[in-house]
């Protein structure tokens, strides 16, 4: 087994069953029969090896898909569902490491506590801002638009509309999105996460009628009509 998938492997076994990161890295690689300097190589610490190992769920994801023919014929809107859908359904499989991951809070949210101002509104709004976008989360950031832009961009302009400057921050749009269904996930307490299924499937139908033509859209041509007539 490559040495990554042999770390990434291992840690995530280690998390699982002692619930915090091992004592230190070279404790951790001894007990792989490497060296240090085998894990230094590739990551800097055990935080960015677990920014890595999210990344690969999502990186796995976009695998199958790109492989798969029935993916490939659909429009824009079968291929954003058919993306969150898998995604939510490789995230399952790995609940546990994804809570571990949960309780590491960023230093910034534990130390608003401390903050001599604001009211308690102001503290719990920054609370959840902060913490909407954890450290890992945002580094799959760069591979979601990778994935998105494309899409967008091939779809035809009679189901994501072509609009000045704008179209090129709808992937940042959806990326919005991707933060909300996460956050909203990992709040589901429904059997087998099925609000979460029927938020992706809203969510997305609701991002889906503000990308494609309509009434702005007319009404923008309308008015550019008239002051080219006049």
């Amino acid at each position: 087994m490559e040495c990554r998938q042999l770390i990434k492997r291992e840690y995530t076994f280690y998390i699982l069953h002692h619930g915090k990161q091992p004592a230190s890295v070279k404790v951790f690689t001894q007990a792989l029969s490497l060296m240090e300097k085998d894990f230094y190589h590739l990551y800097p610490s055990f935080e960015e090896l677990e920014k890595d190992i999210f990344l690969s769920y999502i990186e796995e994801v976009i695998e199958k898909l790109n492989d798969d023919p029935v993916f490939q014929q659909g429009n824009a809107g079968e291929k954003i569902l058919a993306f969150y859908y898998s995604w939510f359904e490789a995230l399952r499989m790995h609940r546990s490491f994804i809570s571990y991951l949960e309780k590491q809070k960023p230093f910034l949210v534990k130390a608003i506590d401390f903050v001599p101002f604001g009211n308690k509104v102001f503290k719990f709004l920054a609370k959840q801002a902060i913490a909407a976008a954890p450290p890992y989360l945002l580094h799959i950031h760069e591979t979601f638009n990778g994935f998105m832009k494309p899409l967008l961009n091939d779809a035809p302009e009679d189901e994501i509309a072509a609009r000045f400057w704008i179209s090129g921050k709808y992937s940042e749009v959806l990326w919005g999105q991707a933060i909300l269904l996460y956050r909203f996930w990992l709040s589901d307490k429904s059997p087998d996460f099925e609000k979460t299924d029927t938020m992706v499937a809203k969510s997305t139908t609701f991002i889906l009628d503000l990308l494609r033509p309509n009434a702005w859209d007319t009404g923008f041509d309308l008015v550019k009509f008239m002051v080219q007539r006049k």
